[in-house]
Order: C-alpha cells, then sequence, then structure tokens
C-alpha cells in the first residue's frame, strides 16, 4: 500500500479531535485564513493608495521611477502588515490557550501517560565537525530528563556523524564510549559515522532510515544544540499516537543558554515576541505547517514513502541539490495527505544562537541558498497552496532585505534628483533659516503622517503585543522588561541596516552564480576579535562614513531620514565587538527575571559539558587510538561493522614511518587514511606494543 492509499485510509477513520493537536475545525481555518489575508490586503491597499497619491509624475522618466518606487513600497508594507496581523492572531490564540488550560486545571483530568503501548521512539542527532563535549553533554542532559520522566524504556538515541577531521572523530567516538559507560544508557545510544557524507544532514538522514527506520514507527530530529526535557517528547509522542493523520508535529525551540549580549538579543526576542509568531502561524496554517529540520518529531513511514527528494533544474548555486531540505520535506508530507502540525504550546524544547552577528550572519549566508532555491518550487504541481506560501515566506525572509536596500537607493535618488515627483506636501522637514522644522498643514502632509504612523505601528505594535503579554504573567518586574524591551529595539535598530545590507550582498551572488561552502557552525567562541569585526564589516563602515560626510558638506532631508541606517553601518565594527562578548555582570542586559535561572536540562547541559571538556581535549587522534586499547577495540569493532571506501586503500609505508617518529607532523588526509584502516591500525598496534616491551 502506498503511503496515499494510507492517508486515504486513514482519513475515513473515525477519531476524537484532540486540541492540543493545534487543528481548528476546517470551516474556522478556512475562515481565519480569509480572514487574515483581507486584512492584510486591506491594509497593503490602504497604504498603497496613500503613496500613489503623493507621486505626481510628468514624464515618461518619473512614471517609470514612480512605478518602481511603488512597487517596492508594496512589498515591504504587505510583509510588515501580515507580521503584525500574524502576532495579533497569535495573542487571541494564546488568551485562547490559556483559558482552556485553565479550565482543563480546574477539571482535574490531567492523567499522566501510560506507556505501557507506546512504541519506542528514536532520538537521531546528525553531527558534522561539532564539539564532542557539548554533543555528549546534549544527549546525556535530555536523557536524563527523559529517565526522570519514567519513560527511558521508550526510546533510543542515535548520534549520527559526517564529520570528517579525524581529531573530532575520535572524541567522538571517546564521547560514546563515555556515555554508554553508562549502565542506564546501555544499548539505548548509538553512534554511527559515514565514511562517505553525501548529501549533508537529508542525506545522513537517509541513510538512518534506509539502515534502521523500519524498526520505529516515529523519530525525533535533534540539532548539535539541542536539547529537550522528558515531558517535551514524551507529549510529542502522546500527540503523534492520538492522531494517526498526523505525519509531523515541530515544536517552538526556545532559545536559551545565551551568554553574549547578541544571543541574549535573540533570546529575549524570541521569548516574549517570537512564541506569540509561532502562535499565530499554528493558529493559522496548521495542518498544512512547516518543519525547520530539527526538535520536531516525525512518522517515520510518512517520511519515507513522501519525502525523496529531486534535484531541481540547472546547476548549482541555485539548481541541482536541495540545501534547505526540511520545508521541501513539510511539503511533500502534506501533498500526500498527512498533517504537518505546528505545536507552539509545547514547553522544553531548546537551542542555542550563535554567539556574534559575524557567525549569525554566516549561517545566513547558508539559509538564504537553500531558501532561495524554493522559487522552483512555487509552482510545482500538487502542492498545497499553504505549502507554496511557506516556500514564499521563506524566501521573502531573506529577499525583503534587498527590497529594502532598493527602495532607499530609489527614494534617495528621486530625492535627489526630481523633487517634483511627490506632492509638496511630502516635504514634512524643511529648512527654515538655520533649523529643521516639521510643517504638516494640508490634507496629504497629514496622510503622510499617517503612513509614517502605520508603518511605525505595523513595526512596533508586534513587540508592544509581546511586552503586553509578559506583563500579564506576571513573572518579571515591569520596570526590568520595559528596559530590556528598550535594549532590545535600539540593538535590533542598529543591528538591521548591517544584515540588510549582508543578506542583499548573499543573493546578488547568488545571483551571478556564486554559491557558499556549507561549513559547520562555530557556535562556542565567547569573545569577538576586533579584527574579525573589522575584516567582516570595515567596507560598509566607510561607505556610510562617506555618504555622513557629504550630507554635512551638502545637508538634505534625504540625509536626515537616512541617519538609523547610517548610523548603524557606522558603528557596526564596535557594536559587534561588545555584542559579540559576555557582560561581565551575568544578570545585566536582556536577561529577564525568570531568565537569569536556566532551565534545569539547560544547567545540567552546561555542567556536563565543563566536565566532559577537560577529559574530551583535543590532541593526537592516532596516538589515542593507539595508546587506549579499550579505544582502540571500539574503533576497529566500528570499522568492521561499517567498511567505508577508504578501508580498501592501502597505506603508505611513509605515513607509517611518520607515526614513529612524530606523530603530529600527520596532516589529516594522513590521519584520515590511518584511521579508516585497521590492518594499517592492527600493524601499528603491534609495533607499538613491540617498541613498549623492549623499551
Amino acid at each position: 500500500m502506498t503511503s496515499s492509499d494510507e492517508a486515504r485510509r486513514l482519513a475515513a477513520v473515525p477519531h476524537d479531535p484532540d486540541p492540543a493537536n493545534w487543528v481548528l475545525p476546517n470551516r474556522a481555518t478556512i475562515w481565519l485564513r480569509r480572514t487574515y489575508l483581507c486584512l492584510v490586503a486591506l491594509c497593503a491597499t490602504g497604504g498603497i493608495g496613500i503613496v500613489v497619491s503623493l507621486l505626481r509624475p510628468d514624464s515618461v522618466a518619473a512614471y517609470i521611477a514612480a512605478a518602481a518606487l511603488v512597487t517596492l513600497f508594496a512589498l515591504l508594507f504587505t510583509w510588515i502588515a501580515s507580521n503584525f496581523w500574524m502576532m495579533v492572531f497569535g495573542i487571541g490564540r494564546m488568551a485562547g490557550d490559556a483559558w482552556g488550560r485553565r479550565a482543563e486545571a480546574g477539571s482535574g483530568e490531567n492523567t499522566a501517560p501510560d506507556l505501557v503501548d507506546w512504541p519506542v521512539t528514536a532520538l537521531v542527532m546528525p553531527v558534522y565537525n561539532e564539539d564532542p563535549a557539548r554533543v555528549l553533554a546534549g544527549i546525556q542532559a535530555t536523557l536524563e530528563s527523559i529517565a526522570a520522566s519514567g519513560a527511558l524504556a521508550k526510546f533510543h538515541f542515535y548520534i549520527l556523524s559526517d564529520t570528517r577531521d579525524p581529531d573530532i572523530a575520535v572524541r567522538e567516538e571517546m564521547a560514546w564510549l563515555e556515555l554508554i559507560s553508562n549502565p542506564s544508557f546501555r544499548n539505548r545510544v548509538f553512534y554511527r559515522r559515514r565514511s562517505n557524507p553525501t548529501e549533508r544532514k537529508s542525506g545522513n538522514i537517509k541513510d538512518f532510515l534506509e539502515n534502521w527506520g523500519h524498526a520505529y514507527k516515529y523519530m525525533i530530529v535533534l540539532d548539535a544544540d539541542s536539547v529537550m526535557t522528558g515531558g517535551c517528547v514524551t507529549e510529542l509522542v502522546r500527540r503523534m499516537e492520538a492522531d494517526p493523520q498526523c505525519g509531523l508535529i515541530q515544536t517552538w525551540p526556545q532559545i536559551t543558554n545565551g551568554r553574549t549580549l547578541f544571543s541574549r538579543l535573540h533570546q529575549f526576542a524570541s521569548r516574549v515576541y517570537g512564541r506569540i509568531l509561532a502562535f499565530g502561524m499554528a493558529t493559522l496554517i496548521n495542518p498544512h505547517g512547516n518543519y525547520w529540520g530539527h526538535n520536531s518529531i516525525i512518522r517515520v513511514r510518512a517520511f519515507m514513502d513522501s519525502c525523496g527528494l529531486p534535484r531541481l533544474p540547472g546547476r548549482g548555486p541555485m539548481g541541482g541539490e536541495i540545501l534547505s531540505h526540511d520545508f521541501v520535506e513539510a511539503a511533500f508530507l502534506v501533498r500526500r495527505g498527512w498533517k504537518v502540525l505546528l505545536a507552539p504550546d509545547i514547553d522544553g524544547s531548546y537551542e542555542e544562537m550563535p554567539p556574534n552577528i559575524v557567525q549569525h550572519i554566516a549561517r545566513d549566508q547558508r539559509w538564504c541558498q537553500g531558501n532561495l532555491q524554493h522559487a522552483w518550487l512555487l509552482a510545482a504541481r500538487g502542492m498545497h497552496p499553504a505549502s507554496r506560501i511557506n516556500f514564499l515566506t521563506g524566501i521573502l525572509a531573506y529577499a525583503t532585505s534587498p527590497i529594502w536596500l532598493l527602495f532607499v537607493i530609489v527614494a534617495a535618488v528621486i530625492s535627489f534628483l526630481d523633487h517634483s515627483l511627490f506632492s509638496p506636501a511630502t516635504v514634512l522637514m524643511r529648512d527654515v533659516g538655520e533649523t529643521w522644522s516639521v510643517r504638516a498643514s494640508s490634507t496629504e502632509s497629514l496622510l503622510v503622517v499617517g503612513l509614517l504612523g502605520a508603518t511605525l505601528t505595523f513595526i512596533l505594535s508586534p513587540k508592544l503585543l509581546g511586552i503586553g503579554a509578559a506583563l500579564m504573567r506576571r513573572r518579571e518586574s515591569a520596570p526590568r522588561l520595559v528596559g530590556n524591551f528598550l535594549t532590545e529595539t535600539v540593538l535590533s535598530v542598529l543591528i538591521a541596516p548591517t544584515v540588510m545590507l549582508r543578506h542583499s550582498a548573499f543573493i546578488f551572488r547568488l545571483l551571478l552564480g556564486r554559491g557558499v561552502n556549507w561549513n559547520p557552525q562555530q557556535r562556542d567562541e565567547d569573545r569577538l576579535s576586533w579584527g574579525e569585526a573589522t575584516r567582516a564589516f570595515s567596507f560598509q563602515t566607510v561607505l556610510a562614513a562617506g555618504i555622513a560626510v557629504s550630507g554635512v558638506i551638502w545637508p538634505t532631508g534625504v540625509h536626515l531620514w537616512l541617519s538609523p541606517i547610517l548610523a548603524g553601518l557606522m558603528i557596526s565594527i564596535p557594536l559587534a565587538v561588545w555584542t559579540g562578548r559576555v557582560p561581565r555582570d551575568r544578570r545585566a542586559l536582556l536577561l529577564p527575571t525568570d531568565q537569569t535561572v536556566l532551565p534545569p536540562v539547560m544547567a545540567r547541559t552546561n555542567d556536563l559539558r565543563r566536565n566532559y571538556e577537560g577529559r574530551l581535549q583535543s590532541g593526537d587522534p592516532v596516538d589515542r587510538i593507539l595508546d587506549d586499547p579499550k579505544l582502540a577495540s571500539l574503533h576497529l569493532y566500528m570499522l568492521a561493522t561499517e567498511p567505508g571506501d577508504d578501508a580498501c586503500q592501502s597505506v603508505e609505508g611513509g605515513i607509517l614511518a611518520k607515526v614513529h617518529d612524530d606523530g603530529r607532523s600527520l596532516n589529516g588526509e594522513e590521519q584520515r587514511s590511518i584511521l579508516s584502516n585497521p590492518v594499517a591500525l592492527r600493524r601499528l598496534q603491534a609495533e607499538r606494543a613491540v617498541r613498549v616491551k623492549q623499551a
């Protein structure tokens, strides 16, 4: 039976809807979606109408400039209006969910899940050149939390390594050996390292499914920085068991463990604003939701039958292999009749942020390329309209940056060269003698004020809604919350021009056929050097300073309107260094009262990490294997059970001789050639044993 036949069969099976699964009745969902689209369209139409009414083109060139300006404005205004109404719907749904939880608590019907009949679920964590101490600590903290919930017998953990660095690979084996020395985790935690890591993360998951997927009904996918509580993973399984039509449930991972000011900035925004946005998304897109590649539970059979990835037309960077596979896999599940749900009400799902803006932008560069590839799939046959909207939203998350940049450039050029394009009343700031004054004395100037007010409302209201909701929860003092809100707002305004400029540069390079290398993320640097920041942002600093100097020499109203953008670009280097460091006072900026103490599972992760870092330090991987009989036996066993292509290759005698002279002289490729060859390893073991005995 195909997955589509199975989905149709399951659709005919009556079942009670589970309100916790975040699926409204079909008619209500359709009505809410139409209401949302109407509200966004109404706001966008009003804003566009105001702009058009203020234009006075009188030539062909002026009409072309006006059309470009209106088009760019329409895209930007629609985007911010859609985010505003999404937050409004999220606030409404959060209020309804809180009321439902109070009613449920008052009924006394909360019961612990019955685990007896549950299937064993696989937790899978693909890793690629990650810090083994951090990976091991997160895994152990998650497993300990599951054990505390009494459900450890129903979960297996798979570490799926694509690591190519020999030192990290051997430390991964040491970490796994240490973890399974705990009797509670023995025969529950498994480690596999691919010798030929093709197709990146999607290929890693595919390899797991082809070899072990048949043994599991569900799998929970984690990233290397993911941590989940026992209550979270058991709730995910419970919801999947309650709804046989459900193919995937995506949690809302809470950003936590932020140490630098930059990571705290995103942690605060995610906690206060982001979750409300997630509630709005869940209200509108479920059951045709999206997948973000981690902190999600997946029905294995549905995924295997539905989610084979095609190759896109053409060559890279915009064609060929699909890089951001998660959006596509969610769309394929929906296309085959499975539910894909976003569940922001589930607590206990955590992830971490890059510690500074340089690493954040490097990660964004990879995601930007992957998301833009989805343009090929917008018109693909059989896709649900909600899936097309998910693709479009992912594209616009990056495309709005060059749209914003073009809008600023077009508006500035028009203002410099042709003031007659606009109605005279649109110029609110006027040079009166030696001072600037604001004049709004006509209907047209009032329309300009109204449009500016609407724009600020759409940008700031989502933040204010989040602050209001946080104050109603009464988990922290109002002065501290407002202070953090002001700090986050100012820093976001200053950082936004840098992100806009870099996203625009990414897209420009992609259109020229220049892709990016998908290198492993650097997650753990607590200090950004002045040299790194200068190399990253020197060009934009000089550019912004030049424009600012021209404003001093030839002051215009355009320079005044550009001043927030120019300020952010000119201070981007010191801002990046300052926000990329750990504040001396750990209770200082952007740490709300209830976040000064980490969630217990994350506190346990940090304790374990510090413990393991001392025992899993870098060193020569070949010497480690040869000097530790237990580790050598484990490594040879892994080569025997999963030999790679390299295992059949011979090792040159010169490389073997280097091991005896000075193992540190081996380069990475030479180390890999030895560590992948069991014959060479056994020979070196024997020779070293003889040398030790003779000594």
